[in-house]
């Protein structure tokens, strides 16, 4: 992510982030680049549009079904993870298009996570 420095209205130099995006045809070597650098990347029409559709659709229906919190009865983690937010676990017994997604020829181009190269364990 590289930054652009601007003044804020109270005179101070500020930084804002650019984070630099691809198209879904990047070559893997920049993404890792960029996620080295920067620690994030975007990758525009990553999901087909179909796919895409079959999320919606399917993540919409699991959403309007569950209730808001978390159901866990420790207090200080019923704190920390909200009580307005709905939380949806175990995508891949839920959600064929989720599991269709994590298939998908493509994922397997993109790392999910940072490079190994700088870390201490495998990935």
């Amino acid at each position: 992510m590289t930054t652009t420095a601007t003044n804020a209205p109270n005179g101070a130099d500020m930084t804002q982030p650019h984070i630099e995006r691809f198209r879904s045809d990047v070559p893997i070597g920049s993404l890792i680049e960029a996620i080295d650098r920067d620690g994030v990347a975007m990758v525009e029409d990553a999901i087909p549009p179909e796919l895409l559709s079959s999320l919606n659709g399917e993540f919409d229906g699991l959403i309007s079904a569950a209730q808001p919190g978390t159901p866990n009865h420790i207090e200080m983690l019923i704190d920390f993870m909200g009580h307005k937010t709905i939380r949806i676990d175990g995508l891949p017994g839920k959600s064929k298009a989720f599991v269709d997604l994590l298939q998908h020829p493509l994922a397997s181009r993109w790392p999910i996570t940072t490079s190994c190269r700088r870390a201490s364990t495998t990935c």
